[in-house]
């Protein structure tokens, strides 16, 4: 079921969490591989490991002795342009 988070976003914060961030192991496959302040898009898909990396393990997956959640993937679209962000999760 996906869910959808909305916020604004400028360009030294999103190339601070989600492209020069050393939590992880692997580094997050961007498109475009070039981006700036004039780029319409910017588009980074990752899988639970991944935002596990990003979040925090505890952060995707855990729930109650009722219902358990997983983050199965999750979609960035940051719009430098305009400096909005968009993050779907599929969980």
């Amino acid at each position: 079921m996906p869910h959808t988070l909305q916020m604004d976003m400028d360009m030294p914060f999103f190339r601070s969490f989600f492209v020069d961030n050393k939590s992880f192991t692997t580094p997050l496959t961007i498109a475009p591989d070039v981006f700036d302040e004039s780029t319409p898009a910017v588009v980074i898909e990752m899988g639970h490991n991944a935002a596990a990396e990003l979040l925090g393990v505890s952060k995707v997956k855990g729930g109650n002795r009722m219902e358990t959640t997983y983050l199965a993937a999750m979609c960035v679209i940051f719009r430098p342009k305009v400096g909005k962000c968009a993050i779907w999760l599929t969980v």
